[in-house]
């Protein structure tokens, strides 16, 4: 008896929302999670004799699509007037972002769930005979999804309140 045939992700399933609401104008939302990995070195050895995990990078999102006029990264999106990209007056104020892929089959399953996101900027540009485009740049610090659902806090230690 064969088991339940396995379901690939792909673009055509995937919705993006960013501060909780749905984001249309992109076409390619890419993310990396960089784990700090050390070398443990012994005298008397000449190589690492194993390595450590010594911590984490913040997660690297990249989002790309269409410049579309009145919806530019300026634009507010979220229900509480969050901006993609803050304007420079805001930058003090801005509130921290969410950045979550949800598979349109089943709207509950988040593909990949990043919190305390802080946009890093965006270029754009124009082009004769070409569509314009838009690439924003994000950092976040928690990074989980379907499989891994509360990934949990960056550490024991916070900043004082």
């Amino acid at each position: 008896m064969a088991g339940k045939k396995p379901t690939v992700m792909h673009g055509a399933r995937a919705i993006l929302a960013i501060a909780g609401q749905p984001v249309g104008i992109f076409t390619n939302v890419s993310y990396q999670v960089q784990l700090d990995v050390a070398p443990v070195t012994i005298l008397g050895s000449y190589a690492p004799v194993t390595t450590e995990y010594v911590g984490m990078e913040p997660v690297s999102v990249s989002a790309t699509g269409w410049r579309v006029l009145d919806h530019g990264p300026h634009a507010v999106i979220g229900k509480n007037g969050e901006r993609i990209v803050p304007a420079l007056a805001e930058l003090i104020s801005a509130d921290e972002l969410s950045i979550t892929v949800y598979d349109r089959q089943d709207p509950t399953k988040k593909i990949a769930d990043i919190t305390n996101v802080r946009s890093q900027g965006f270029s754009s540009g124009v082009a004769a005979r070409s569509l314009s485009e838009l690439t924003v740049t994000f950092i976040g610090l928690i990074y989980s999804d379907e499989s891994l659902p509360d990934n949990g806090e960056p550490g024991a230690a916070t900043l004082p309140a």
